[in-house]
């Protein structure tokens, strides 16, 4: 099916370059999206980690569980994912300098003459289904992860299952700025998130301490109960 496919962009912490528009399965999983941007980029899948941004190029989330799918995060048509590579090779830099390639140019007359063009090809199928290359419907349902949300209250403390960060629990619910379903906001214990409570300049929870202390996650991405927050001070008297 056509809607389980979406078209993103792809950008590099290290390399200058742009890829527009390349062609995802949002059931893959995060790991095969890395492998599809080693291909691309020539890093590593190994020390990539994903980054999702809005059309307006605004840091959403960071994909950080290799094994959830890509649509698990939303990402919305024209979005943007943006490599960080933790070791980046010399060579990446290498393949920047293009000043001394010979580019081609053509004029939008010329262009607009070609019957071999992208532009001529959305043209004529638009005008046999106005329907073609529009946004595609989101694999989403509304309700994703609502009876886990049910089960978490305002307050409650959690542990992230991914880097095990620990944290509490500031906000429950729908977030119409990022994908369908429910979401969960984290106020955490250290600085190890990526979110100040905003999504797209709108203040969804407070998160004091700055940017790095707060994450929205998905209600599976965490367990909630018992987990005080941790004191470095005990781990070092129990490895005495």
């Amino acid at each position: 099916m056509d809607s389980y496919y979406i078209k993103l962009h792809a950008t590099h912490s290290v390399l200058k370059m742009r890829l527009a528009e390349i062609r995802f399965d949002l059931r893959s999983t995060i790991k095969q999206v890395k492998e599809v941007l080693e291909r691309r980029f020539g890093s590593s899948s190994d020390t990539m980690t994903l980054e999702l941004r809005d059309g307006a190029e605004q840091h959403l989330c960071t994909m950080s569980n290799d094994l959830e799918s890509l649509a698990h995060y939303g990402p919305q048509e024209g979005y943007t994912i943006h490599v960080v590579d933790s070791a980046p090779s010399s060579l990446l830099a290498q393949f920047e300098d293009v000043s001394q390639v010979e580019k081609y140019t053509i004029s939008e007359e010329e262009y607009d003459k070609r019957d071999d063009t992208f532009r001529k090809f959305k043209n004529q199928m638009q005008a046999i289904d106005p329907n073609f290359m529009k946004k595609p419907v989101s694999v989403i349902p509304a309700d994703f992860q609502k009876e886990e949300a049910d089960l978490v209250t305002i307050g409650q403390r959690c542990e992230i299952i991914i880097g095990s960060r620990r944290g509490e629990v500031k906000y429950i619910g729908l977030i119409p700025e990022l994908a369908p379903g429910y979401w969960i906001g984290v106020q955490l214990d250290e600085p190890t998130g990526d979110s100040d409570g905003k999504v797209k300049g709108r203040q969804v929870f407070e998160v004091t301490g700055g940017n790095k202390f707060g994450v929205i996650i998905r209600p599976k991405d965490a367990r909630f109960g018992d987990f005080p927050p941790v004191d470095d001070f005990d781990e070092e008297e129990d490895q005495i």
